[in-house]
């Protein structure tokens, strides 16, 4: 893929018709409704749309993808956030690392769902 059809499609993704359909803001009011949990990890964050806000509701947010021009592309945008090349199936951090876990679009473009929920799993600290 070229550096500019890249580009289009990282603006494809981030174009406010897209945010609007996917409700970003109620999705995540959502998530922090019930949990107060501070560390976050965003697996299979693409170009971070929803990293971005959790980090602006003042999540300390870790970000995972499995492409590393996904990683570059969301670093653009906020440059703030820790990003990792990482398949959701094989997380690269310890036994609940996180006091939340969020997958947001990524289970259809996994290998293995089932690994990617556990790995979600493990790294998440067991609140319930």
């Amino acid at each position: 893929m070229t550096r500019e059809r890249f580009e289009e499609k990282i603006a494809k993704l981030r174009r406010p018709e897209r945010i609007a359909q996917l409700e970003l803001s109620r999705v995540v009011d959502l998530i922090l409704e019930i949990s107060s949990q501070e560390k976050l990890l965003d697996i299979g964050t693409g170009s971070a749309v929803f990293a971005e806000l959790f980090f602006q509701r003042g999540k300390r947010v870790t970000a995972v993808d499995s492409d590393p021009d996904m990683i570059v592309a969301a670093r653009h945008y906020i440059p703030q956030i820790d990003f990792l090349v990482a398949r959701a199936e094989n997380l690269p951090f310890t036994v609940n690392a996180f006091g939340i876990s969020f997958m947001g679009m990524v289970l259809h473009e996994t290998h293995d769902p089932i690994a990617a929920l556990s790995e979600a799993k493990r790294v998440t600290q067991n609140l319930w």
